[in-house]
C-alpha cells in the first residue's frame, strides 16, 4: 500500500495517518527506502563522507591531534561529535 493510499484509508475511515505508520511505509514498505536497492553517488542517494571511505577518519584524528598539541596536550580533553 502507498502512502498515499493508506492516508486516504485513514481518512476515510475518520483517522489521521500518524507518523510511525508513514515511516514504516516510507522506510519499510515495498518501495520503501530499506527495501530498495539505491545506490549513493550524484544519481543516488546521498552519502556521509565517514561512508567513502578512511580518508575522512585519518583527517579527522589528525586535526584533533593537532588541536589537543595547540592546546598545550591537557590531561582532560573532551571530544563532544553532535550528530
Amino acid at each position: 500500500m502507498t502512502v498515499a493510499q493508506l492516508a486516504a484509508a485513514q481518512h476515510a475511515a475518520g483517522r489521521p495517518l500518524r507518523f510511525d505508520e508513514y515511516l514504516a511505509i516510507v522506510l519499510y514498505g515495498e518501495h520503501g527506502f530499506y527495501t530498495t536497492s539505491g545506490q549513493a553517488g550524484r544519481r543516488g542517494d546521498f552519502i556521509t563522507s565517514p561512508e567513502v571511505g578512511p580518508l575522512f577518519a585519518a583527517v579527522l584524528a589528525r586535526w584533533i591531534d593537532a588541536e589537543h598539541a595547540r592546546l598545550g596536550a591537557p590531561d582532560d580533553f573532551t571530544i563532544v561529535e553532535v550528530g
